[in-house]
């Protein structure tokens, strides 16, 4: 394969794929990086429409089987990814919302004679 490679005068393949093996994971902050992988998914999605309207198209002419599992395929993709970005969508909106906290409101009616008890408890206590 090196032969190949200098005889048409072009790096070898191996040798970028060991380049990008070694390159460092993209880290970003937790903000971006969700929105990263929500622009991912829409990407996704997008590009398997485009994909999904010429296979149908390579389906019909060809007639084959094959052709029209591999369409059934593409369309349950892009359907997962459209949960996969619904999912990304109510997480964000459930992390934006505001906690509810349990109001609690309570009213103790008692008389004088059961509250000078207490006291006289605390009191002695």
């Amino acid at each position: 394969m090196k032969e190949i490679d200098d005889a048409l005068n072009v790096p070898s393949s191996i040798e970028v794929f060991k380049d990008r093996r070694k390159s460092t994971p993209l880290m970003l902050p937790e903000d971006k990086d969700k929105e990263y992988i929500r622009s991912n998914i829409i990407d996704v999605i997008e590009k398997g429409g485009d994909a999904l309207e010429e296979l149908i198209e390579v389906a019909r002419a060809s007639e084959h089987p094959r052709a029209y599992e591999v369409v059934a395929t593409l369309m349950r993709t892009i359907l997962e990814a459209n949960k996969h970005l619904r999912d990304a969508n109510e997480e964000e909106r459930k992390a934006k919302a505001p906690s509810e906290s349990p109001v609690n409101n309570n009213v103790i009616l008692t008389t004088e004679a059961f509250l000078d008890m207490i006291r006289e408890k605390n009191s002695n206590g």
